[in-house]
């Protein structure tokens, strides 16, 4: 039996460029519109950019037309004198060309993807050769279009194929690949091309277009000519996998943001193309039935049934796909060969075909120094916490021709971020009052068009600003531990105030500790680890709180020390009699005045030393004395006097009730100057209470019970992930970061070695 020979992509671009050069009718047809090689091109960057700029004539049309012209005379301009081989031949203007393969004529004639049919869905059963179709679509779509003319959104549920296309080489037309199961990310590119769109929607609106092919023809704006906005493809591979991975409110977000790119995706050149093994429980039959292009691979009838209104793809062998217009009968389906991209190299080559034909857009787009950019989300890939954790992402196995165009990934590390933002945050917090600090977290988990995609967090002033971590992974607090303590090692605030950090350390959790030495990352020489020891920590707070108030109040000693006496009488007043309290407080007007009512500011450090030294001084005086030292200290400088002091209480689950004292201290904590960190490694009874006292709330691990205790949004990840959540309550803001690269030692259960001692 004669084995079947494969069709490979290499033989397919062979036809179609003489398809394409030797037929120039196609021109004539609308399915090519010429790249004007020999001339320079304006790239007309995205309207969400500088859409602002125009709300001052957003009335105007005529104005908003004037002022868009001043801008664009400064947007990027590249010369393309001429073309690379026989690629990057095509223009989006019209629309963009998917060529699936040979059709029954033998000829690589493309499936339109434009103003007629604007998005389409491919469907197949594993096996069927789904992928092959996709690398297919996009080889092509990557050797017509040249990158400032299309920018491809990619999303990869099973993390691999599409991946390929970022790894070593940096593809020019990929804007953002998301090899990833974490919707979130992939929610929000979408959200993001949603952005994108609305904001190409209100220009073309206030200069009087269409849509983007308006805007590209424009005679008024013919001096810019071309004026390229290229047009956007989001492809997504297992599309249905979206909606099962996500919860039912980021199902919702999802369909909305698809039903709007579905309703205004043609006018803005905004295009999807979703790819699954079947459509059920995904968008709604109206929403699917704006998708004209349907392709379907070998399905069965349900399926078939469903892409193409036939059940023509039942029984076509692989290697083909089925293209129809959706009208649903069998007659207009059209059976294309679908050719194959070679993944892998040979025993002889030093790259696959696959991988040579990446390294050839990389070449072509550095002829052109055209660079935009590009967002690659793996959700597995960590940046190192310090120095001596990075790794190098991509190393060559062997010296090679296209070396030199490999990636080279080298993530910055937390240790080296802190340092190039530490004039940033110095004069931040110099200038600003109303932060406390700034601290660094880790890579966001959403999409932006940022190079950089870091988490930050402003700790602000102001009232129940305290933190909050529950995790059932004690990996997680141990980390959020020494992130958060090496954040504030190096802190600028020593620079800007001469006073360091101060810490009381409060660990109830001995696995906790088992991971971090959290002492040792903060310089204490002890910590609290009884939680029935809670208690010692109310006297020095409440203390301090009274003192602060004090010394808020009161400017001379005199009136402080009579202040601070009646305070301290009005604790005690319960156990003694109203007689007694009156007595006392007579004595000691009559001794505070002796001592400090002539005083001024100036000599109290001297009369205070004197007390103290004093043997035969009072009690009384010398406490007073010593908080008048405070006073003393506020009057000169506020921050000596009540030093910036993190109180870490690890392990607050394993308290068995919380009491009161706490919580109302810790509502106007960071008023004194105090930063609580509480951490939990399950939820508990008080857990409510003990969030409305923290406005920056931390979670980890995929236990719902946890995120719904502490009101936050849940998203389905798996156990081990490597993602913490971030909700701040004031500003009804969730986010997400990943953790930086770094070890603990494992913890595990002990065990007697029985083998070993029963030998």
């Amino acid at each position: 039996m004669a084995v079947k020979k494969i069709f490979l992509h290499e033989t397919f671009m062979e036809v179609l460029q003489t398809y394409v050069f030797e037929q120039s009718d196609r021109h004539m047809k609308g399915e090519i519109d010429w790249v004007p090689y020999g001339h320079e091109i304006t790239i007309c960057p995205e309207p969400i950019t500088f859409l602002s700029k125009l709300d001052d004539y957003s009335n105007n049309q005529k104005e908003c037309l004037a002022e868009f012209k001043k801008m664009a005379a400064s947007f990027r301009c590249v010369k393309i004198e001429k073309r690379p081989n026989a690629f990057w031949f095509n223009t989006t203007k019209k629309g963009i060309n998917l060529r699936p393969g040979m059709n029954p004529q033998d000829e690589p004639a493309p499936v339109q993807m434009g103003d007629t049919a604007v998005h389409g869905l491919m469907a197949g059963q594993t096996g069927s050769g789904k992928s092959v179709l996709l690398n297919n679509l996009i080889f092509n779509l990557l050797a017509e279009y040249p990158p400032w003319e299309l920018e491809l959104y990619l999303a990869d549920f099973k993390k691999v194929e599409f991946s390929r296309y970022m790894n070593k080489f940096e593809t020019p037309h990929i804007s953002a690949c998301a090899a990833t199961s974490e919707i979130r990310y992939v929610i929000s590119m979408i959200r993001y091309m949603v952005e994108c769109m609305n904001a190409r929607e209100r220009l073309f609106a206030r200069l009087g277009f269409q849509k983007l092919s308006d805007l590209r023809d424009s005679r008024e704006l013919a001096e810019f000519a071309p004026l390229v906005l290229p047009r956007m493809l989001l492809i997504v591979d297992e599309f249905q996998q979206m909606f099962l991975d996500a919860s039912p409110k980021e199902g919702e977000q999802i369909r909305d943001m698809l039903t709007a790119i579905v309703k205004k995706g043609r006018a803005t050149g905004l295009h999807i193309l979703f790819a699954s093994q079947e459509m059920s429980n995904t968008l709604s039959r109206s929403d699917l039935s704006n998708f004209k292009i349907r392709f379907a691979l070998n399905c069965n009838v349900g399926v078939s049934m469903d892409v193409i209104g036939n059940n023509g793809a039942t029984h076509i062998q692989k290697g083909t796909v089925i293209y129809n217009t959706s009208d649903g009968t069998s007659e207009t389906n059209i059976l294309y060969k679908v050719p194959y991209v070679e993944t892998e190299a040979s025993d002889e080559e030093e790259y696959s075909y696959f991988e040579e034909f990446l390294a050839h857009m990389v070449q072509f787009q550095q002829m052109f120094a055209f660079s935009k950019a590009q967002k690659f989300y793996q959700e597995d890939l960590q940046s190192p916490f310090s120095r001596k954790d990075r790794q190098i992402i991509f190393e060559s196995r062997n010296p090679g021709k296209y070396d030199h165009l490999l990636v080279k990934r080298t993530p910055l590390a937390l240790e080296e971020i802190l340092e190039h933002i530490r004039e940033y945050r110095k004069d931040t917090l110099s200038n600003n009052p109303n932060y406390f600090d700034i601290l660094t977290l880790g890579d966001y988990v959403t999409f932006s068009n940022l190079k950089y995609d870091i988490q930050t967090l402003f700790l602000e002033y102001g009232r129940n600003k305290n933190i909050l971590a529950v995790s059932p992974h004690i990996e997680d607090l141990a980390y959020l531990e020494k992130l958060f303590s090496y954040n504030f090692a190096t802190s600028p605030r020593r620079e800007i105030t001469g006073v360091d950090y101060r810490h009381m350390i409060y660990s109830f959790q001995t696995s906790i500790r088992g991971l971090f030495s959290l002492e040792k990352a903060t310089g204490q020489n002890k910590s609290v680890t009884n939680p029935d020891e809670l208690e010692e920590l109310r006297y020095p707070l409440e203390k301090r709180q009274m003192i602060y108030h004090l010394c808020q109040e009161y400017n001379t000693p005199y009136e402080f020390a009579i202040a601070n006496f009646r305070t301290n009488l009005a604790n005690v007043r319960r156990s003694i009699s109203a007689a007694q309290a009156e007595q006392m407080e007579e004595e000691a007007v009559v001794i505070l005045n002796k001592l400090f009512g002539e005083l001024t500011l100036e000599e109290l450090p001297e009369v205070c030393r004197r007390i103290q030294e004093d043997e035969e001084a009072g009690k009384v005086e010398k406490v007073i004395a010593g908080n008048l030292m405070v006073m003393y200290t506020y009057q000169k400088n506020p921050i000596q006097a009540f030093p910036p002091t993190v109180i870490w209480l690890i392990g607050i689950d394993s308290v068995e009730r919380i009491p009161e004292w706490l919580f109302s201290i810790m509502k106007n904590a960071l008023e004194l100057n105090l930063l609580f960190i509480v951490m939990a490694n399950s939820e508990f009874d008080q857990i409510r209470q003990m969030a409305k006292c923290c406005d920056y709330l931390f979670a980890g691990g995929n236990q719902s019970v946890i995120y719904d205790r502490l009101q936050m949004q849940y998203t389905k990840k798996e156990a081990d992930s490597i993602v913490l959540d971030l909700n701040i309550r004031s500003m009804e803001e969730n986010r997400s970061f990943k953790k930086y690269k770094c070890s603990f030692g494992k913890m595990k259960a002990p065990a007697v070695p029985f083998d070993e001692l029963l030998g």
